[in-house]
């Protein structure tokens, strides 16, 4: 049985405004970097950070870096 944390399932958008969010940019920035309303982006964000179940942006760099080294070392694996 395959009890390691898995990543919730997040839309192409959210993981972008997530991404971006966890290097630091504010919602304004990423609004501008996507080119998308700021009503979107902080929607996004929400639903990103339920998902996630984070509470601050910094605890988004966090989750999405472990997971990813996850990613990679299955990756390494595998090859």
């Amino acid at each position: 049985m395959d009890t390691a944390y898995k990543l919730p399932a997040l839309s192409e958008k959210e993981l972008a405004v997530a991404e971006l969010a966890a290097c630091g940019l504010t919602n304004l920035q990423i609004a501008h970097a996507l080119n998308a309303p700021m009503d979107t982006v902080r929607h996004q964000l929400h639903r990103a950070f339920v998902k996630l179940g984070v509470k601050r942006r910094w605890h988004l760099n966090r989750v999405l870096r472990s997971q990813n080294d996850k990613i990679e070392m299955v990756t390494m694996v595998i090859e």
